[in-house]
């Protein structure tokens, strides 16, 4: 068997994606669509890293000459050991583990590194390190200030449209958009599948996307194995976009249609975020045609 060696681009690649803090594309701005490879400069994790490391090397050089300091071997050994696993493991170990592994290990990374950093303003490390430091956060509040707008504003549509869901349903959710954006065009890293979560909390209603019922480290349990059963086949279906698409593939959409024929006297409420016409074909089978409540890229519709 010939081994294959990855090349460097796809080393990077694998290292970049480990970010533990990176809520936006690494070539996004915060408040901004477009894109650029320059904008990697601009990386909150890279100003936090070289920050980090200034502090981190010149702290060890000057523990070392002082006589009742803590002892740091372990706590060095502890971090690069964590570093390594975070830059060079496995992306995660199954979503039914929790996945985002190599996230975890990074940020356990710099916890450690806590007690080896020494911080004296009047040394020159500091006077470099900590400017660093501010920049980067500065850069990654920004970017949390992004989010949390964009995240209000899907919220806010979810919760108007509750008083049409109703109590006692239950609710199937789908979310159309690019894998990693909330809106088509946009730049952001997580996609918003717990957002649905709102039509359920003090309604009494079944949202079938609420997929932490299925993991054994959430508390939350469907409350008989035919519900679970049949949750089971309607969560996967949340994102009908493929990445790097706009609309619904057409195996997907096919996947979709089959399970609705299948699953739809079990549905009794369908909220759909975003619009495609082949989409609205194959619901009208089984829903109204006409929803019950619209606003801006929010619907909800009556089963039949």
């Amino acid at each position: 068997m010939v081994g294959v060696s990855p090349s460097i681009r796809e080393v990077v690649r694998h290292v970049i994606a480990a970010d533990p803090i990176r809520l936006t594309e690494p070539r996004s701005l915060p408040f901004a669509q477009h894109t650029s490879t320059w904008f990697l400069l601009i990386t909150p994790v890279i100003w936090i890293v070289v920050g980090l490391s200034v502090l981190f090397v010149f702290g060890v050089a000057w523990s070392r000459r002082q006589p009742n300091t803590v002892q740091l071997k372990p706590w060095v050994i502890l971090a690069l050991v964590l570093l390594i696993f975070g830059l060079l493991g496995p992306d995660d170990m199954g979503e039914e583990n929790g996945t985002v592994l190599r996230e975890r290990m990074l940020l356990l990374t710099f916890m450690t590194l806590v007690p080896v950093l020494k911080v004296d303003l009047r040394r020159a490390a500091a006077k470099i390190g900590i400017p660093l430091l501010v920049i980067g956060e500065v850069l990654q509040v920004v970017a949390i200030w992004d989010y949390a707008l964009t995240s209000n504003r899907m919220a806010q549509a979810f919760v108007q449209a509750r008083p049409y869901v109703g109590t006692g349903r239950r609710v199937k959710t789908l979310l159309i958009g690019h894998a990693g954006d909330y809106e088509l065009g946009g730049h952001f890293r997580g996609l918003p599948v717990n957002v649905p979560d709102l039509l359920g909390i003090e309604t009494e209603n079944v949202v079938w996307d609420n997929y932490e019922a299925f993991f054994y480290f959430f508390p939350v349990r469907y409350r008989d194995a035919d519900t679970e059963r049949d949750a089971a086949r309607l969560v996967n279906m949340t994102l009908l976009v493929a990445p790097g698409s706009i609309t619904p593939a057409t195996e997907t959409l096919t996947e979709w249609s089959r399970l609705l024929d299948e699953t739809h006297e079990r549905i009794d409420i369908l909220v759909i975020w975003g619009s495609d016409p082949r989409l609205d074909a194959i619901d009208t089978e089984w829903f109204d045609a006409t929803p019950l409540f619209a606003s801006a890229n929010i619907r909800v519709f009556q089963h039949r």
